[in-house]
């Protein structure tokens, strides 16, 4: 916890994998509500979902991301990450205003488990990096691409879409 202070105090920024490494030192520790308040300083709010475990920085990126987004009126896609159950992102904004919640979420779990079915883990990731996935190779990256662009295109063609983003613009030029 002391080495977490002073690593907050000294640095203006501070890198995920670090900001990760402190909530996986949060979750092990018996005093949460000391990491509660130490982290809501610097913007971080915890979620309490217990599945999640109660120092998930990933939730805690979601919701500021969120709340950046729909404060500027930008249309929220969140990506769950692949080879993840379906459900993780939803249970992030389970205890907050639908207003905040996603527009639209892409499932990239049953994808990702039908290709590899057919092919090598090391075809679809590089690495290990988050335990049961990495980072993609271009073939994973394709997969991602596949179940992105057509979800970008409907939302691009709702005619919704298009007057709110029109009227962003415009609201943009005053």
């Amino acid at each position: 916890f002391q080495i977490a202070k002073i690593v907050m105090e000294r640095f203006e920024k501070v890198s995920d994998v670090l900001l990760n490494r402190m909530a996986l030192c949060a979750r092990a520790e018996k005093n949460q509500q000391r990491w509660r308040s130490f982290f809501s300083q610097y913007g971080f709010e915890w979620g309490n979902e217990p599945s999640l475990g109660f120092a998930s920085l990933t939730q805690i990126s979601f919701l500021n991301m969120a709340r950046i987004l729909k404060q500027n009126g930008v249309y929220f896609v969140a990506m769950q990450y692949p080879m993840q159950p379906n459900g993780h992102i939803e249970a992030y904004f389970k205890d907050h205003p639908k207003s905040l919640w996603p527009d639209r979420i892409v499932h990239l779990e049953a994808p990702f488990q039908k290709t590899l079915s057919e092919r090598s883990y090391e075809e679809l990731f590089v690495d290990r990096f988050a335990g049961s996935f990495g980072h993609a190779t271009e073939m994973g990256n394709e997969i991602i691409v596949r179940e992105l662009v057509p979800m970008l295109e409907s939302i691009f063609k709702n005619p919704d879409y298009k007057k709110k983003a029109h009227a962003r613009r415009r609201s943009d030029i005053r």
